[in-house]
């Protein structure tokens, strides 16, 4: 920031020295520019990029986006061996639900036992789990815990869960129907809870569910996946 600073200021002093030589008309066209550059700036105060390592940046702050919200709720800074761990794998999903605060070392060991459990069973435990593990076993801090809950958000978290379920429901019934199958053979009524709360909208996130393997995902997670987006699209 500081030389960006510096050298806006060395183009104003050099402009200084130079206007006697410089056509009236060129003074409209650098105010106009300068303008732009005034407005460009000051609207990007608000914006957010995803980094090279895939995290969401904001730009006012010029600090990642998960690390920020923790240190608005814990009313602090944050210590030099705290890793905000995102729970559902995905980089930018950055909702309190999908953060935790963690020592990185011990961030480190819930990966290798993540790794561990999904080599074992083909495919990570389900969130509800990963949960309970971080909290009891690695010390990790829910940040959804340091938030009192709200009861009309909660309300409108659960209706909109229904909402999803009826719409996996009927998805079940549709390639049940087609395939001549029971339903319970395409997934049973908790895997398709479990998928309205988790709301899976990749591969990664959809193995996750309970119920969901890389056979049945091979065979159903697609379509299950698109129901999904198409949901939250609608949202």
């Amino acid at each position: 920031m500081e030389k960006q600073f510096f050298g806006f200021l060395i183009v104003v002093v050099s402009l200084f020295y130079l206007i006697p030589l410089i056509p009236i008309h060129f003074y409209y066209w650098s105010a106009a520019a300068a303008f732009c550059w005034i407005i460009f700036k000051f609207s990007r105060k608000s914006e957010k990029y995803i980094n090279e390592r895939g995290y969401v940046v904001l730009v006012k702050e010029n600090e990642l986006e998960h690390r920020h919200i923790a240190k608005q709720l814990l009313v602090r800074d944050l210590a030099q061996n705290e890793i905000v761990h995102h729970i559902n794998g995905n980089k930018i999903d950055n909702k309190v639900q999908n953060l935790c605060l963690m020592d990185s070392e011990k961030h480190e060991h819930f990966h290798a036992w993540l790794k561990w459990k999904k080599e074992k069973s083909k495919k990570y435990p389900p969130i509800i789990q990963q949960k309970k593990v971080l909290v009891d076993e690695y010390g990790g801090t829910l940040l959804e815990n340091l938030i009192a809950p709200l009861a009309n958000e909660d309300k409108d978290n659960l209706e909109l869960q229904k909402k999803l379920f009826e719409e996996l429901r009927k998805e079940r019934k549709r390639l049940a129907d087609e395939k001549n199958v029971p339903v319970y053979m395409i997934f049973d009524n908790k895997t398709l809870v479990e998928m309205s709360e988790i709301m899976p909208d990749s591969e990664s996130m959809m193995l996750q569910v309970r119920g969901v393997g890389p056979y049945k995902f091979q065979l159903y997670g697609a379509s299950f996946i698109n129901i999904v987006k198409k949901f939250k699209s609608a949202g």
